[in-house]
């Protein structure tokens, strides 16, 4: 008995007739590659063995049982499945995935690049030790040194802060979907 024969079908897309008694047996263990032209009915015939298309006639048997009624899920379900080559998958089904840890690392890294842009001004007293321009150090420097600019400074500080706060707020909805998502079970 084979793991999967087909005899003799034959599949339309509308009133055009695509595959003309195709047959093939494929035994347990077996690798088999479909292999063809441009328009040759490649295709079309993973398609009709999946269900996708419906077969006019002929059979389709899966361990000695006719499945060719069976709905697409019902085949898959029996190991039955189609996988597309295209590259689109990619952007439609792994990107949407791995979005959360996307803008986890996006965060991570904003956050990264901005503490290292504003801390040292905080902890590093010395003015040859910043890595950054000398004209916001300047600026700390003056607002500590003269009280009218006190305010000023602690008013740019905390606008600096403003940016994390506001994307941090904008990305927070990919993780309440994806988390609400992976705790609900079909």
């Amino acid at each position: 008995m084979s793991l999967l024969e087909v005899d003799k079908i034959n599949s339309y897309y509308g009133d055009s007739h695509i595959l003309f008694d195709v047959s093939m047996r494929i035994e347990e263990h077996e690798v088999v590659a479909l292999l063809g032209r441009n328009g040759a009915g490649k295709s079309t015939t993973m398609k009709s063995l999946m269900g996708m298309v419906d077969v006019k006639s002929g059979a389709i048997r899966h361990r000695g049982v006719e499945i060719q009624h069976l709905p697409p899920y019902s085949r898959a379900a029996l190991g039955i499945q189609l996988v597309p080559e295209e590259r689109r998958v990619f952007g439609s089904i792994s990107v949407p995935m791995m979005m959360p840890g996307l803008v986890t690392v996006f965060l991570f890294q904003f956050v990264a690049i901005w503490n290292n842009f504003m801390l040292p001004y905080i902890m590093l007293g010395n003015d040859r030790l910043f890595p950054i321009t000398v004209g916001l150090s300047g600026l700390l420097n003056q607002g500590a040194s003269q009280p009218a600019m006190y305010t000023s400074v602690i008013t740019g500080a905390l606008l600096s802060i403003l940016p994390l706060g506001a994307l941090f707020l904008t990305l927070q909805r990919y993780w309440q979907v994806d988390l609400a998502a992976g705790a609900v079970k079909a």
